[in-house]
């Protein structure tokens, strides 16, 4: 699957900081932090979960942020790099744990 990763390296931040106080298209450019990179889908973590297909996504104001590094990377103490931003997501749902399967068959029958 694709995803918009911020990479969080030191040269690309760097570079983003540098280059993006000249121009706001060094944010989004090859040698920034943002990177769209094809990933592979994670495991469903426990049979509770279900996995959504996503449709649309949007970004918000504190993607944004991070994209133009108004906002630290670090300022989470669990950050890991790269890691994928973007959290409003719409999308269906195409795999189900037990579990989550058998909820929802309990709350439709």
């Amino acid at each position: 699957m694709k995803a918009v990763q911020f990479e969080g390296t030191v040269p690309r931040y760097v570079y983003s900081t540098i280059a993006g106080a000249m121009s706001r298209a060094a944010y989004y450019d090859k040698f920034s932090n943002i990177v769209l990179r094809d990933v592979s889908p994670p495991e469903l973590p426990t049979p509770e979960w279900v996995r959504v297909k996503t449709k649309y996504a949007g970004f918000c104001g504190s993607d944004k942020n991070l994209i133009l590094l108004h906002d630290s990377p670090s300022t989470s103490p669990f950050a890991s790099f790269p890691f994928t931003i973007g959290h409003e997501n719409c999308g269906y749902i195409v795999e189900m744990g037990k579990i989550a399967a058998q909820r929802l068959a309990a709350r439709t029958a």
